[in-house]
This record gives structure tokens, sequence and C-alpha cells, in this order.
């Protein structure tokens, strides 16, 4: 039963990840997917460099990549 409740959580939260996803990030979501499946996605926002998305984890840590997923880095993104 406990797996079929945490199953359940994870593609309601799968399911409100992209609901919120901007359009353009998807293809970046869906690469760091199949790269780091057991990185938990919290939100992805836009950042004020073009095709440029953020990536936020939980503890406050945040990615950064490319919108077609070619790139994906870490570090501070100061405009």
């Amino acid at each position: 039963m406990r797996k079929f409740i945490f199953s359940v959580a994870l593609l309601l939260a799968a399911g409100v990840l992209q609901a919120d996803t901007p359009e353009g990030a998807k293809a970046l979501v869906a690469k760091l997917k199949t790269v780091r499946p057991d990185l938990p996605v919290e939100r992805v926002h836009t950042t004020p460099m073009k095709d440029i998305y953020g990536l936020e984890l939980p503890g406050g840590t945040v990615l950064y990549g490319t919108a077609d997923g070619s790139y994906i880095f870490a570090g501070d993104m100061y405009a």
C-alpha cells in the first residue's frame, strides 16, 4: 500500500511540475529526467537570459539549463 501511495504522489508531482513548466523549458526538463531521474525538480522558472531556465531543487539549490537541454549547469546568475 505504501508503494502505491508513493507512486501516486510521484505521478501527481510530475503532473504539477509539467503543468507549471514554461512551454520553452519542457525539452530541458525531459533531458534532465533522462540524465538524472533521481533529481526532484520542484519548480522551473524563466531567467533574464533568453532560452535559459532555472530548475529549483529541494533545499534551495538552483540549476540552470538551455531550453533544448544541451547544457545544464550550476552556479550563481547575476543580471
